[in-house]
């Protein structure tokens, strides 16, 4: 049994990158300004100010800026794309020729799709799987040897 080489970035950590893309998740940076909204929130609510008018506008406008001021000055990425840029940038590819062929269709359409990288993403795991000398059993389908 080989074993492949230490990697900067895991395939587990591309393949999760682009599930929560799939799946319409905030991006890196949002995810980043909801706590912060949310403590300002909670924060405004804990400590006492006894102006009413104060504490209510202290209650809108607390979370708004903590929100805008986390996402102009946080250096996480702003989107799903450019995160996933970051991590097959610093990835060392098991199946090369995938791999230059995802940089080519990214070239070609100006931005890193997530169909692209869904592509790549099977043909890698399958080059990972067959390095390591593990192939998939192959499927019995019942229907075909069937007689109509």
């Amino acid at each position: 049994m080989t074993t492949l080489p230490n990697r900067k970035t895991s395939l587990s950590a591309i393949e999760y990158r682009i599930k929560v893309w799939s799946q319409g998740g905030a991006s890196p940076r949002a995810l980043l300004a909801l706590p912060a909204a949310l403590f300002a929130l909670v924060f405004v609510l804990v400590v006492p100010i006894s102006y009413p008018y104060v504490k209510s506008a202290l209650l809108l406008l607390a979370p708004i800026f903590a929100w805008r001021l986390v996402m102009k000055l946080s250096t996480a990425s702003a989107s799903h794309a450019d995160q996933l840029d970051k991590l097959l940038a610093a990835y060392e590819p098991t199946d090369a020729d995938a791999f230059r062929e995802l940089q080519s269709a990214a070239m070609a359409a100006g931005e890193l799709q997530l169909g692209m990288a869904k592509s790549w993403l099977s043909r890698e795991s399958e080059a990972c799987l067959a390095a390591r000398g593990v192939f998939p059993a192959p499927k019995v389908l019942r229907f075909v040897e069937r007689k109509v």
